[in-house]
């Protein structure tokens, strides 16, 4: 089953710049918080240890 809008927008063709750069944003901030994940691990560990 697809959840689907009454009203749907036209589908609008974006830059693939654009797409390009927002998913390289994405990728980056995906990054920061896998590293502070384990940055935050690797504190927790030190102050059990």
């Amino acid at each position: 089953m697809r959840f689907t809008f009454a009203e749907e927008a036209p589908v609008v063709r974006r830059n693939p710049m654009l797409t390009l750069a927002r998913r390289a944003f994405d990728f980056v901030v995906i990054g920061a918080v896998l590293y502070a994940a384990v940055e935050t691990v690797v504190f927790l560990r030190g102050l059990v240890g």
